[in-house]
């Protein structure tokens, strides 16, 4: 039986800090990413494929502010859980975002024969199971289900 004051709670409290110095750096490392991804469309864009290029550098663009603004919230003492399930819904719709713009740029018979959108599902749902999160990759198998049949 755990005595009232004893060290839970002090650890509670480490482990939460340290929690949310690794959300901070997933979204940095997730900001990183879309700028790389920018680069990518305006290549694309510029040398094979407008409406592809302009699609990736445009999730790109909403990606990195997408990053500074769940930061800003996990940084500076929103609710955690609150961000967090927010970026699980933001981390959910990514692939798919990806597949329906392939899906307008280049037509159905590539987006659904591209191994990018599947590759980031697999990355996602790798790096929640890493950090032993649960309940998002439950969300993520019921969310895809659902989604792939409305496409």
């Amino acid at each position: 039986m755990q005595r009232p004051g004893g060290l839970r709670a002090p650890l509670e409290a480490a482990i939460s800090a340290e929690l949310k110095r690794v959300d901070v750096a997933l979204l940095r490392v997730y900001r990183a990413f879309c700028v790389f991804g920018m680069l990518i469309g305006g290549a694309i864009a510029a040398s094979a494929s407008r409406g592809l290029g302009f699609g990736i550098f445009a999730s790109g663009v909403v990606g990195f502010v997408w990053t500074l603004v769940a930061v800003r919230l996990v940084s500076h003492g929103a609710r955690l859980g609150m961000v967090r399930a927010l970026m699980g819904v933001v981390d959910a719709l990514i692939p798919w975002a990806l597949e329906l713009m392939l899906v307008y740029s280049e037509g159905a018979d590539f987006a659904l024969g591209s191994w990018i959108p599947p590759t980031l599902m697999a990355a996602i749902l790798s790096l929640y199971t890493i950090r032993f999160r649960i309940i998002e990759p439950i969300f993520f198998g019921v969310a895809g289900a659902v989604l792939h049949l409305l496409l």
